[in-house]
């Protein structure tokens, strides 16, 4: 296995007091996708969408919204499946399934994402075959903040580990996740709404501005 998509800022080109917000495994329904939306325009903050494509098709509208206010859509998979469970002709097929139910969602014939993101942050030497064939680049990150799993205390460990990194960082690319996912492998493998994100998000812009940080262009980072 080749390693993780996690990178320092300075590896990415970001310079200290820059952050970019990013957003994986929506759109989601329910209004969670649109009162994230909402605040983002609010803040005036760009970010960068990791959409799955069966999720894009579940709801193109907001993949359309997310579009046409001006974020970044990134390839999250179709299916959402590891790197490491699938071949690299699947790996490739999955991609282009992902393009094409974007592609749908935003009425735009032949849309192709530059950046792919692979589900679980797994960068296999596989996978970095694929990318270069398909000229794709990954989309890294420089923290995970463990928000995937129902927690105690969720909303304040997360947020205290987002505002510990950008402290010591000075700059990065965040990660939070629309969904959250079960801990052990006997519970019921469903996927569901992730309560603390809107809060968390919230509370992490006003600590970038307290630290005189402040989010920049998605498109800024530079790919691996």
């Amino acid at each position: 296995m080749k390693g993780s998509i996690l990178r320092r800022p300075d590896a990415l080109g970001l310079r200290p007091g820059e952050v970019i917000l990013t957003f994986d495994d929506g759109p989601a329904g329910e209004g969670r996708t649109a009162a994230l939306l909402d605040l983002l325009a609010k803040e005036g903050i760009r970010a960068g969408f990791c959409v799955i494509g069966r999720e894009a098709e579940r709801h193109p509208k907001l993949c359309r919204r997310i579009h046409e206010e001006g974020h970044l859509l990134v390839n999250h998979g179709y299916r959402h499946v590891s790197p490491m469970a699938l071949s690299e002709i699947e790996l490739a097929n999955d991609m282009d399934q992902c393009d094409a139910a974007i592609s749908q969602a935003l009425g735009q014939a032949d849309y192709r994402s530059p950046w792919f993101r692979p589900p679980g942050g797994i960068l296999t030497e596989g996978l970095e075959r694929v990318l270069a064939q398909t000229k794709r680049a990954v989309y890294p990150i420089t923290c995970f903040a463990w928000d995937i799993f129902p927690m105690p205390a969720n909303q304040w460990r997360i947020s205290t580990a987002l505002r510990a990194d950008l402290k010591k960082q000075k700059a990065g690319v965040y990660i939070l996740h629309e969904c959250i996912y079960p801990i052990l492998p006997a519970a019921p493998q469903t996927i569901g709404r992730c309560p603390w994100l809107l809060p968390v998000v919230e509370e992490f812009i006003a600590e970038v501005r307290r630290q005189g940080a402040d989010f920049v262009d998605p498109e800024r980072v530079s790919g691996s």
